[in-house]
């Protein structure tokens, strides 16, 4: 109490200086409680609102129980990034068909088909906050859709069940869960989902886009350099094929003479007769 009088009085309206107060502390096992009486020394001073018994509320929450907030906020934090993951997930995969030119007829895909012809009439930066009111209900719809995933309900879900039990340190009455469209600790999940719709329509720009004279000379020059270089390396086996044959007749005619003059043939030399022939018996069979 003694940290936080200045808080107090101000929440009172009255001057610290003015201020009085006694408290009782009251250590119960089931209940711990705080008993406090505060008013200023000028009676006209002090008055407190609705508004003011919160920011006390939360102000001694803050303070008693920091240790278990922190706790829930890691957790929530947790849950929050956990989420965002999972719809990164889903936005890819939409991506990724788009891509692949997989047809689909679910809601989501019409859903970005709408969202992509409301973005290119748009003028100003591609982010959630600077579009008009019918672009932002068609981001938040999708956004709803996304909300319907099964993985993504249950970690809203936790992520809502955290935030009950971290509101009601504030608040005595539970504050309703909000769908994740209006939720503002989510407010980037939309510029994710036009991100993704800026991406697809950039891919359909590119795929309509006609090919240019010059792209369409330089494809085909390619492809006659390519069909050239063939037709050169097929010439040039058959040269090599052709001069070994005529190598392996005239062999052939040189050992006739020989023996038909009573000379002896070098065994080698035949061993190299038989093999040219061999040679092109086989290129005979190839051709």
């Amino acid at each position: 109490m003694r940290r936080s009088a200045l808080q107090v009085a101000e929440a009172h309206k009255i001057d610290p200086s003015d201020m009085q107060w006694y408290a009782a502390f009251h250590n119960t096992t089931h209940h711990p409680h705080l008993h406090m009486i505060v008013y200023s020394k000028k009676l006209k001073q002090g008055y407190l609102t609705n508004k003011a018994i919160e920011k006390m509320r939360g102000m001694f929450a803050n303070d008693i129980f920091r240790n278990e907030q922190y706790h829930l906020f890691a957790l929530q934090t947790k849950m929050r990034d956990e989420l965002k993951d999972e719809v990164k997930e889903r936005l890819d995969e939409l991506y990724r068909r788009s891509q692949e030119k997989i047809s689909c007829d679910d809601k989501m895909h019409g859903l970005f088909e709408k969202l992509i012809g409301q973005l290119k009439n748009h003028q100003g930066k591609m982010l959630y906050g600077y579009l008009v009111k019918p672009i932002k209900e068609t981001v938040d719809t999708i956004v709803a859709e996304l909300a319907k995933d099964s993985r993504v309900a249950d970690f809203y879900a936790e992520w809502n069940n955290i935030n009950r039990e971290k509101l009601s340190t504030y608040y005595d009455k539970p504050k309703p869960d909000i769908p994740l469209e209006e939720n503002k600790e989510f407010r980037s999940i939309k510029n994710s989902v036009v991100r993704t719709a800026v991406l697809m329509m950039k891919l359909s720009e590119q795929s309509q886009q006609p090919i240019s004279a010059p792209e369409i000379n330089s494809a085909v020059t390619g492809l006659v350099s390519i069909l050239g270089r063939l037709f050169s390396t097929s010439c040039q086996k058959q040269y090599a094929r052709l001069n070994t044959q005529i190598d392996s007749k005239l062999k052939s005619k040189i050992a006739e003479k020989k023996l038909a003059q009573g000379l002896k043939i070098d065994r080698s030399y035949k061993e190299d007769i038989d093999e040219d022939e061999e040679q092109e018996q086989g290129f005979g069979l190839s051709l």
